[in-house]
């Protein structure tokens, strides 16, 4: 592994700074956590996304664009530096696990340092690496990902009574208590009083600001990431009693219980909390009463049992809530892009980091191989390049960004990334490669590795023993005919899982998964 890893550097420290003509100017990366395609530009009737869905129109959208690891940390590593989870070996949120990878790659160039080595500027606003895992080599000015625990930012309400509306954007809001924060937050306060809507305009006065030479600014907004916090406006775009929930909120028949079971990371939470459960789970039913923990550790959720539907309603309203809030913010991005000369050429990326459950398959947030946890939205705009409202059916992954910025920028692309540029796909959006497949990872209690290859048609799924590369079990779904992902026909189709299974050997270059 260090031979590869010292002939990748030398390849990329070798190739990084030759330039050719690049299709833009600049690079504006606008990411969403946890968000799954619930836009109108995916088909959601029941979205409220205009700013999204005008994007869509104006640049190329990918119906099947994959993450490579459904968990915050693991997937913005991969997307910064090119690499695969298999490669970085970062699966947790464990700070040494990330002090780990940067030291094994000491001299391994990310995507902003390599373009920022080429004369470009680079900025972060907001989540874009994991939080509290910036590096300062990556930009230009230091990051400004907001306050310590900014994701747990929530409205002080006892502060804003007797506040007239328009000033409550000046009352400061709280960082809660992480075992004493709510799931949910509808507060009447205008889109300023929150860090999404200070951010923006803080990135609008950067816009105005900036120099002449190219600029790469990454932009990440936390919702609609727990706790489900936005301006009550939005709730009231969704009604809670007209949400419509999964009709697939059972585990896939015949799948193995350690597939949807999606809470093994928070073992330590449930001895703490002390809830009656058996942690970890030895069956389906012991997994079912506490599955989607990272949702039901917020108050307002059953730590275990059934959750109400009622309930899951009011969840559903917030995350939608707070997708149209967040859509809201990036609508006043691009129009600032729009109306000023020197960004109109800008290059726009969106995407999000992974998917959510949301009940679907006895699930609740990610860390599942299934598509809602792996699946993402992805609209590109470059602006001379993209044919207006074109669609890209063919699987591809989030690893692919890396790549394709370097191709928008003018760079080359160094052979030790392990992504391809789309940017042959956003110029002929017509062009398919019927072999192409997108492949996730996710490893479950340590001992086993969760490894997904998905096609135009199919999702695989292998779970393989970490020490020893052993088959443990595999699922197969044909999204042809059951695209909530319900029946396991892996048993019936064991032509397909080879198939898939080779597919799945030749792209992460290895037959046997390093143990997380």
């Amino acid at each position: 592994m260090r031979a590869i890893a010292a002939a990748a550097v030398g390849l990329m420290m070798a190739g990084w700074l030759v330039p050719h003509s690049a299709p833009a100017r600049d690079i504006v990366w606008i990411l969403v956590d946890d968000l799954r395609p619930l836009l109108g530009c995916y088909g959601e009737k029941n979205a409220h996304t205009p700013n999204l869905d005008r994007l869509a129109q104006e640049g190329v959208r990918f119906e099947r664009a994959y993450c490579q690891a459904a968990k915050c940390g693991p997937s913005r590593i991969s997307m910064l530096s090119g690499l695969r989870p298999e490669t970085t070996r970062v699966w947790s949120h464990k700070e040494a696990d990330w002090q780990r990878f940067r030291q094994r790659q000491a001299d391994w160039k990310s995507l902003p340092q390599a373009l920022r080595a080429a004369g470009w500027t680079t900025r972060a606003f907001g989540k874009v690496s994991h939080d509290g895992w910036v590096d300062d080599a990556d930009w230009s000015l230091p990051a400004e990902p907001g306050r310590e625990g900014e994701m747990l930012e929530i409205v002080d309400e006892a502060a804003l009574k007797n506040v007239p509306y328009a000033e409550r954007a000046q009352v400061p809001t709280l960082i809660a208590d992480r075992k004493k924060c709510p799931a949910i937050q509808a507060a009447d306060v205008p889109d300023d009083a929150l860090f999404a809507g200070r951010m923006t305009h803080r990135v609008r006065e950067v816009l105005q600001q900036a120099g002449p030479e190219p600029h790469f600014l990454a932009i990440g907004y936390r919702r609609p990431h727990l706790p489900m916090v936005a301006p009550s406006k939005y709730f009231d775009l969704h009604p809670a009693e007209q949400q419509i929930l999964p009709s697939n909120r059972q585990p896939p028949k015949g799948a193995p219980w350690f597939a949807w079971f999606n809470s093994d990371g928070y073992q330590g939470m449930i001895r703490q909390l002390k809830v009656p459960v058996v942690s970890p789970p030895t069956d389906a039913a012991e997994a079912m009463e506490w599955n989607g923990f990272e949702l039901r550790s917020y108050l307002g959720v059953p730590t275990h049992g059934p959750i109400p539907d009622d309930r899951q309603r009011e969840i559903w309203q917030a995350y939608r809530a707070c997708i149209s809030y967040v859509d809201a913010q990036i609508g006043l991005l691009l129009q600032a892009l729009r109306q000023h000369p020197r960004w109109r050429d800008a290059a726009v990326v969106v995407t999000s980091d992974h998917g959510w459950h949301l009940g679907d398959q006895t699930a609740w947030t990610k860390m599942t191989n299934y598509e809602v946890a792996t699946r993402v939205p992805l609209l590109i705009h470059v602006p001379g390049v993209t044919p207006a409202g074109a669609v890209i059916r063919q699987p591809v992954e989030l690893l692919d960004l890396a790549p394709t910025f370097l191709d928008c920028a003018g760079l080359p692309i160094p052979k030790a990334l392990e992504g391809h540029s789309l940017l042959p796909l956003l110029q002929n959006p017509d062009t398919t490669d019927a072999d192409a497949v997108a492949c996730s990872s996710f490893p479950r209690f340590q001992d086993l590795m969760g490894q997904a290859a998905r096609d135009a048609r199919y999702r695989y799924v292998r779970w393989l023993d970490a020490s020893t590369g052993r088959l443990r079990g595999e699922e197969l779904y044909d999204h042809e005919v059951d695209p909530g992902e319900t029946v396991n026909r892996a048993p019936q189709h064991p032509e397909i899982c080879q198939r898939l299974a080779t597919r799945l050997d030749q792209v992460m270059k290895r037959t046997e998964p390093q143990k997380p």
